[in-house]
Formats: C-alpha cells, structure tokens, sequence
C-alpha cells in the first residue's frame, strides 16, 4: 500500500502558515473556573446549556496599580439531530492589566461532543484569536 505524502505536506503547511506565533496561558487568575475556555477550550463540551459568565478582578492594589482583569464568556450548545452529537460555540472576552501592560484578547471556540455511553463523553475542541499586549512606557518610573 502506497502512502499519500500529499496530505500530510498540506497540513503541515497549513499549520506553518496558520501558527507562525503561538502564546501559553499568561494571565494569572486565582478563580480560573471563571474563565473556562482560557483553562481549556475542549471544557465546552461538558455543558449542556448556554451560559455566560463575567468577572472582574482586582488583586494586590497596594502594589503599584496591582492586577486588574475583566472578563467576559459565552457558552452556545447546538444540538445535532441524532441527539448523542453536539457542535459547541465559546467566545471569550478578556481584558488584564497589571502594573504597565496590558493585554487584550478575543478568542473563538468551537469544539465537538459525542456521547459515548450515558457517563461518557469524548469532546474536542479549537479555539482562535486576538491578542494585543502593550506596554504603557509613560507609566514606569526609575531611581535615578
């Protein structure tokens, strides 16, 4: 059997072009269940209705301007017609500020449940996005 490389050397261009920058979980929450699709994106699987969920964060004020997050989550579920399918949509809005940076991000999720057994469930999900972070220079001081 002869293998198809074809495949293979478009989705790795793909990938390439899609992915030239990439960036890991940055911001710090101490309640993260507040934000589930920046915990983990395939986590709207598990839910079985719409859900939207806001937050606003504001951690150790008394150094310098401290942490000041807010953050906004939208769950849709959209039933298939076989009833053990799911497609879910997740958009999340989030706002993080500590001390001179700031960081801006608006991301899309989709993901796809399947129902195996009454208690089991197998979901995957993508999610894509926005992100800007800046740095307000004005804002830093230094001992001279």
């Amino acid at each position: 059997m002869k293998y198809n490389h074809t495949n293979l050397l478009w989705t790795a261009l793909i990938i390439s072009i899609t992915g030239a920058k990439t960036f890991a979980q940055d911001t710090r929450f101490t309640q993260a269940f507040s934000t589930p699709l920046k915990l983990n994106p395939a986590i709207i699987g598990g839910n079985d209705e719409m859900k939207f969920m806001l937050g606003n964060r504001k951690q150790w004020g008394n150094i310098g301007k401290g942490f000041n997050s807010v953050n906004a989550t939208a769950i849709y579920p959209l039933y298939l017609e076989s009833g053990k399918e799911k497609l879910n949509l997740g958009l999340n809005f989030l706002s993080d500020r500590a001390g001179a940076f700031k960081t801006t991000d608006i991301s899309l999720s989709i993901g796809y449940g399947l129902r195996i057994t009454d208690n089991s469930y197998l979901n995957c999900a993508l999610q894509g996005g926005y992100a800007q972070q800046t740095l307000f220079a004005t804002n830093l001081s230094f001992d001279e």
